[in-house]
């Protein structure tokens, strides 16, 4: 088992993880809710989460669009992340 975690691990490390070319933009989509007016920062936080998930850095991405509900309970947020 331990032989093939290893061998598994050499072989990413090697070919890199699977992911967007460089240059090829991928969108990332947040949401968030509160009852306090903290939705829209909630929003950003979870797309930024996504796409740090998916290897960018908050460098790599830009917010390109947000939509937050009359009362700021609930807000989503689009921000396109790009590898350099």
């Amino acid at each position: 088992m331990a032989v093939q975690i290893l061998a598994g691990a050499a072989m990413v490390a090697a070919l890199g993880l699977p992911g967007v070319a460089a240059g090829e933009p991928q969108t990332f989509v947040g949401e968030g809710s509160s009852s306090f007016g903290l939705a829209y920062v909630y929003a950003r936080a979870d797309a930024l989460r996504q796409a740090g998930w998916a290897g960018y850095t908050s460098a790599e991405c830009v917010e390109t669009d947000s939509d937050v509900s009359p009362g700021g309970d609930f807000a989503t947020v689009w921000f396109e992340c790009v590898h350099p």
